[in-house]
């Protein structure tokens, strides 16, 4: 068995990139079975003998070491050796050999046994000839020759014969049959004396002819005669019969009855046309025309003259008072029903009032903003008051000071002259008037305007609670939900969902990477590599990447935040996205759409705090924790959770962003 390892001149560890060969699959010499990759170069592992892949010791993205085992391959004399003993074959490796056809293959070969034996018949055929050969002194002449088809007719004869004795015998011992002594056979031989020769001979046209006169001669005295049967008629049979009297069914009489009925109605309708008189109809018309007063244009005596329908009047009146009869039952039930309808709406209208609240609907929210904002005015009131105070106030005293200046003034300039010191006095007077009028001014001015806005506002309050209380309980409804509607569009409607990311890979990766990389002046950290996949991710969804290659990254030292924009491009390498971390630059004029939180040293297990400035996406990655996996080997985890802008993207698209970021995280092997 050959064992495949893992080794470079550095001695640096690897991550494995991909694995090209299955357990039980069959290689060839120098054929390539995986690739590992360090922070450094790639590297193919490759077969060094051919054989089977017996054993494989790795998968993608494990990190292995220096002089690690990565696969087991046999040679065929020890697989040949190992199908001997199947218990030792396990499953994957069955499969494996399944698979690529080699058990197959195995099996169809002939053993060394059944080689043995063959060799072995191959040499009992050369002595054979060998034998055979020295036998030519024989002469043929002396020798009956057998063919061979005549000696297989023979022995299918001799089985057959055989093969009949056998059955017979059985049957003689089933049924008993007793044997037949050979002395009948001796009687029958003796009856040679009887001479066959003298017996007439009958040929078969005489005999079919005797048979045929003897059957006609049993029939011609055969007593049995076919009679056919004679019926008479009599009493008693027809009083044995069951006689029955016909029913008719209902439907054949109501079908009569129908028919009896339209034709009683087709004589009706004859008789109506019978007695039909055309002057009734006459003077129908001439009633109308007579209430139209058509006729009076065509006539010269068109004053007052009408047509006379006396006659009409008495025959038709019955027929209009059955009408009028008619049209007032139908009447009374239409003024029925609609009372009815009245009375229903009048009970309904008469619950809703009394459901109905008469304070009209209370908007709290409302009278609590109106409330707020009343406060607010009365204290900003409140401080205009206390300005206005503290302003008389100064007034007072700068008066108090300018009568104490006076005073001064007036026993300083006892000796002077009272005309130089009325000048000054007039001067310093005026200066202090203006002065005061100045500020008086401006601190009038202020407090109007404050006074006047604040005004304006408890105006438009009012207006508004007005406006508020007029309107009915429909429109109010309509009117709450449109306020709420656009407060919900004027504020940003923010989107969150999480994932679980295992990152013991990612982990094992960055220790093999810090040592290298602190000797280039580099401090590494797993923000780098968050970087790294948040820039393979853009790639993918252009709309989210900024025109610089810009990525936000907001990361902790355990105390306080800092914020840094770092530019990386898609092919930048971890060294040099590291070293533009450290820089620590913040770019404010730069428009940034994606922002990462690295909150790994506040010992934060799960946060989410909104959208970040401008950005449309927002990551949030908390500290490390650990876990047991279901085949109870320990792994480290973080929570990484995702704030989006519902406005601008669709929850879809952001699911699908997040997938393809914690996809790459996964597989550290892309960073590289």
């Amino acid at each position: 068995m050959e064992k495949i390892k893992f080794k470079n001149a550095k001695k640096y560890k690897g991550i494995v990139e991909k694995v090209l060969v299955k357990e039980g699959q069959p290689v060839k010499k120098d054929e390539v079975l995986a690739l590992i990759s360090t922070q450094l170069e790639k590297f193919e592992i490759v077969s060094t003998i051919e054989g089977v892949i017996r054993n494989i010791y790795v998968i993608e993205s494990l990190i292995v070491s220096h002089g690690d085992t990565v696969f087991d391959i046999f040679s065929e004399k020890e697989i040949n050796s190992l199908l001997k003993k199947p218990s030792n074959i396990n499953d994957t490796l069955k499969d494996g050999l399944n698979e690529f056809g080699y058990l197959e293959k195995l099996i169809n070969e002939p053993s060394e046994e059944k080689k043995q034996q063959y060799n072995e018949t191959i040499k009992t055929d050369e002595s054979l000839t060998e034998e055979i050969s020295s036998l030519e002194y024989l002469k043929s002449g002396d020798y009956e020759e057998v063919g061979v088809t005549k000696s297989f007719d023979q022995i299918n004869e001799d089985f057959k014969i055989n093969s009949i004795e056998e059955k017979f015998e059985a049957k003689k011992d089933d049924r008993k049959y007793i044997e037949v002594s050979e002395s009948l056979t001796e009687e029958i031989s003796s009856l040679d004396f009887l001479n066959i020769k003298d017996a007439k001979e009958v040929s078969e046209k005489n005999a079919i002819d005797e048979i045929v006169e003897d059957f006609i001669n049993e029939s011609n005295n055969d007593s049995d005669k076919f009679e056919a049967p004679v019926f008479t008629k009599s009493e008693n049979t027809l009083a044995k019969l069951d006689i029955k009297p016909i029913t008719v069914s209902d439907s054949i009489t109501e079908e009569l009855a129908i028919n009896h009925a339209l034709v009683f109605e087709d004589e009706k309708d004859k008789e109506i046309f019978l007695n039909h008189d055309p002057k009734v109809s006459e003077t129908q018309v001439l009633e109308k025309l007579s209430k139209h007063k058509f006729l009076s244009k065509f006539t010269p005596e068109s004053e007052g003259r009408a047509v006379e329908s006396g006659v009409l009047e008495t025959e038709n009146k019955e027929q209009e008072d059955l009408k009028i009869e008619e049209n007032k039952e139908v009447i009374e039930n239409l003024r029925a029903e609609i009372n009815k309808e009245k009375e229903e709406l009048e009970k309904r209208v008469e619950a809703d009032k009394e459901g109905f609240n008469h304070e009209g609907p209370k908007f709290d929210y409302l009278y609590e903003f109106h409330e707020e904002k009343i406060e607010e005015l009365e204290n900003q009131i409140h401080t205009i008051k206390e300005q206005e105070e503290e302003l008389e106030f100064k007034i007072k005293d700068i008066d108090s000071k300018i009568n104490q200046f006076g005073d001064k003034l007036k026993k300083s300039t006892q000796e002077v002259d009272m005309n130089q010191f009325e000048d000054k006095f007039k001067e310093v007077s005026e200066k202090v008037s203006s002065f005061i009028s100045n500020t008086k001014e401006e601190s009038s001015k202020t407090i109007s305007s404050l006074l006047a806005k604040v005004e304006e506002k408890i105006k438009k309050l009012d207006e508004k609670i007005k406006e508020v209380s007029a309107m009915p309980l429909n429109q109010n409804k309509n009117g709450g939900s449109i306020t709420e509607k656009t407060v919900v569009v004027d504020k940003t409607n923010v989107g969150h969902f999480s994932f679980k990311l295992d990152i013991t890979a990612l982990i094992s990766l960055q220790t093999l990477m810090i040592e290298p990389l602190q000797e280039q002046g580099a401090d590494l950290e797993l923000n780098a590599f968050y970087v790294k996949a948040l820039k393979k991710t853009l790639s993918k969804f252009n709309e989210l990447d900024s025109n610089n290659s810009l990525v936000r990254l907001i990361k902790t030292n355990g105390v306080e935040f800092k914020d840094t924009v770092v530019k990386v491009q898609e092919d930048s390498s971890i060294l040099n996205i590291s070293k533009e971390i450290e820089k620590n630059e913040s770019k404010n004029n730069e428009e940034v759409k994606v922002a990462i939180y690295d909150l790994s040293n506040f010992g934060i297990d799960n946060a989410s705090f909104g959208l970040s400035k401008e950005s449309l996406i927002s990551i949030y990655i908390s500290s490390i924790a650990n876990s047991f996996k279901e085949d109870g080997n320990l792994s480290n985890f973080v929570k990484v959770n995702f704030a989006f802008n519902q406005n601008v993207l669709e929850p879809e698209d952001a699911i699908v962003f997040g997938k393809e970021f914690i996809s790459i995280l996964k597989n550290p092997g892309f960073l590289i």
